[in-house]
């Protein structure tokens, strides 16, 4: 099953999934904390729910004193390689020891253009993983199109 917290920006959908995770202990992944400066988001950071481990996710440009590789960039934010990578490869650790449901927060621009965790989440989809994913509203007619989402439950903030 696949259950999609849906909202407009600034909505509450990272928050609720990590209520959501706190509350049951069930499952893993990965949610995006913005973290600000000067009243402007400076950078995201993936957080291992499970660990609450975090790695700088994404940048703003103008913030371009990380060292790393770029994978993706979306508008002004700039992705990085080594944590992208950080993220796919503690998904397949999860699904190969059988964890359930994966959590993954903020599927939208970079996924719909094929980048970012698209083929994870095709990977995902075809192994009928149990899945907790954050789409924007106006992006979850496109991401249940393009991944081909069956028996998704849509929770609207």
């Amino acid at each position: 099953m696949v259950s999609i917290v849906t909202g407009k920006i600034h909505s509450g959908k990272t928050t609720r999934l990590l209520q959501d995770y706190l509350s049951t202990q069930k499952g893993d992944g990965f949610i995006s904390l913005k973290v600000m400066q000067d009243g402007h988001v400076h950078q995201f950071e993936a957080m291992r729910l499970s660990t609450m481990e975090t790695k700088v996710l994404c940048f703003h440009q103008k913030h371009a004193f990380f060292s790393g590789k770029i994978r993706d960039q979306v508008g002004d934010y700039l992705f990085l390689e080594d944590s992208l990578c950080w993220i796919e490869g503690s998904i397949q650790k999860m699904v190969s020891e059988g964890i359930s449901p994966i959590y993954l927060d903020e599927i939208g621009a970079l996924e719909l253009q094929k980048k970012g965790f698209y083929s994870l989440l095709v990977d995902l989809v075809n192994q009928h993983v149990d899945l907790v994913l954050s789409v924007r509203t106006e992006n979850v007619p496109k991401v249940i199109e393009l991944f081909q989402l069956r028996d998704v439950q849509t929770i609207s903030l």
